[in-house]
């Protein structure tokens, strides 16, 4: 049985001017779902490595797999 330890592989989000940084580790791909703070889903987008995604001002909710955060695109 094979294992996929979620704490070593975390995607991780940064805010950035006009949208926002997405860095997924190793080889394999994620799926993010984002949201407009009112709950409409704004995007749908497969991330493998390190992608800049443009949005405009406002805070979403950005979810993959194994957790949510919340942004605010300054």
């Amino acid at each position: 049985q094979r294992q996929m330890c979620i704490r070593d592989s975390t995607p991780s989000v940064r805010p950035s001017s006009g949208g926002i940084e997405i860095t997924v580790q190793g080889e394999s791909s994620s799926t993010f779902y984002i949201y407009s703070i009112t709950g409409q889903m704004v995007k749908s987008v497969d991330i493998s490595g390190n992608t800049f995604i443009d949005l405009p001002r406002g805070c979403y909710i950005i979810k993959c797999a194994s957790w949510s955060k919340k942004v605010v695109v300054r």
